[in-house]
């Protein structure tokens, strides 16, 4: 598998990962005692606002440039960035054209779901630390 192969592969579990957690979250918070309505929406909202974000983040970021603590507050944001455009687009989809509750309801969403940026965002910075110190296999690419 060349360099390109693992970094597509790294790439792809990452989302994946995130997807995964982030929808269990929202499975699991909607399917709680009190109310038994999951919010497929909001989950809608979060898996493309997910895919965007990494797909950006993982293509224009240089990795081997920043260091690990960067990284660390790079991953949290993007985690951050994730919850309030998840949360704008749900809205956006439940009712087009509310701006203001748009904008309130990422902000709230960032503000309630803020532990969850933290605990995420660290995980994701194992794929981030994957993806910075990636070499070429040694096999594919010779020296000399």
């Amino acid at each position: 598998m060349d360099i390109i192969q693992k970094k597509y592969l790294i790439i792809l579990s990452a989302i994946l990962m995130n997807l995964a957690i982030g929808n269990g979250i929202l499975y699991c918070a909607g399917s709680d005692a009190y109310s038994t309505t999951i919010n497929y929406t909001l989950m809608l909202g979060m898996s493309i606002a997910c895919v965007i974000v990494y797909l950006l983040v993982f293509r224009y970021l240089n990795f081997q440039k920043h260091s690990v603590p960067k990284l660390a507050v790079i991953s949290i944001m993007c985690c951050m960035i994730i919850i309030l455009l998840g949360n704008a687009i749900a809205v956006t989809i439940e009712s087009p054209g509310d701006l203001l509750a748009t904008l309130m309801m990422g902000i709230f969403g960032n503000i309630v779901l803020f532990p969850v940026s933290i605990v995420l965002g660290l995980l994701n910075l194992f794929w981030f630390h994957k993806i910075k110190y990636l070499q070429p296999d040694p096999l594919h690419y010779p020296e000399g």
